[in-house]
């Protein structure tokens, strides 16, 4: 199972966006999960390169866009509040 999965609409969106940076073939994109508020996770999104993964962070490929995802994101017990001891999935579906 993905740590990550985009959705159609998303991808679009991120896309665009990043069609709009002067080194957009080299970017993919980071996403971080920096907190909760309530229920709910609080996410850091932000255009990266490859080479900026460490070991550890998950590599995805989402409708050809890599994604990274910190490895302290993918496993921590801030990011899962509710099961400190499973992989955080998500999915984004807007930004």
């Amino acid at each position: 199972e993905p740590v990550i999965t985009v959705t159609d609409d998303a991808l679009a969106q991120i896309l665009e966006l990043k069609a709009k940076e002067d080194d957009a073939e080299e970017l993919c994109l980071r996403i971080e999960v920096v907190g909760t508020q309530g229920v709910d996770y609080l996410y850091d999104l932000a255009f990266a390169t490859l080479e900026e993964a460490v070991e550890g962070d998950s590599v995805a490929i989402a409708g050809g866009l890599p994604v990274i995802v910190p490895a302290a994101s993918a496993t921590s017990s801030q990011a899962m509040a509710w099961s400190p001891w499973r992989p955080i999935r998500t999915t984004v579906s807007s930004l």
